[in-house]
């Protein structure tokens, strides 16, 4: 459980959607503040005034739409972890997502239970990857022939290969030690190994990598 006050950003340009998401996420998380705006300028003039953990954006607004306000907050603001949601669920928007290097994506009839999911994941974890995004990024490979690097899976040792395998699955450090059987200060240096091997930056970068190269995990 989330024990933190969080301080959590909706831009929607829908008034009834915008004030029914502010609700529904107070609603869950009651220690938390919510501020809402309309449009990815409004997301970016807000940023500059006030720090947020969490960016939940649409994609379809005017002014400056989610995607362009995605390349501004991640480049300007990478403190603040975005989590798209929208009614456009086709596969290249989603790829695209991925590529700018978002942390999650929600489809607009999600139920609030994977709402509330998928902002814990993004807060403790970095990211939230369901399993229709881990198939587009597989199916966006195949489609753009990228060949595996098989020189880093030679150069990673079973040991990284397990705990990557473990932040794929979203798991915390204290969820990989016990599963591993090592010890929560070893699985950082390995996680911060694995960055430095893989030239990424993060979790959702190890994440990307390991299913963009097709490393056998």
């Amino acid at each position: 459980m989330i024990e933190q006050k969080l301080s959590i950003l909706i831009a929607d340009d829908h008034n009834l959607v915008l004030e029914g998401l502010i609700k529904l996420v107070e609603k869950l998380f009651p220690e938390s503040t919510v501020d809402g705006v309309t449009n990815g300028k409004e997301v970016l003039q807000i940023l500059k005034t006030k720090k947020f953990d969490i960016l939940l954006m649409d994609l379809d607004m005017p002014e400056m739409d989610g995607f362009d306000a995605s390349v501004e907050v991640l480049k300007f603001f990478p403190d603040t972890r975005i989590l798209i949601i929208s009614g456009f669920g086709d596969e290249k928007y989603i790829y695209h997502l991925i590529e700018l290097g978002v942390h999650g994506f929600l489809q607009k009839n999600a139920q609030p239970e994977e709402l509330s999911k998928a902002i814990k994941n993004i807060i403790k974890n970095g990211l939230h990857y369901t399993d229709e995004m881990v198939r587009v990024m597989r199916k966006g490979i195949i489609l753009k022939s990228t060949k595996p690097n098989f020189r880093l899976k030679s150069e990673l040792t079973q040991r990284d290969k397990d705990v990557l395998k473990q932040i794929c699955l979203e798991k915390t450090t204290r969820q990989i030690a016990d599963s591993v059987y090592l010890s929560e200060r070893t699985v950082e240096k390995i996680r911060a190994s694995l960055a430095a091997k893989l030239d990424v930056k993060g979790t959702a970068g190890l994440v990307r990598y390991a299913v963009k190269n097709g490393l056998d995990i």
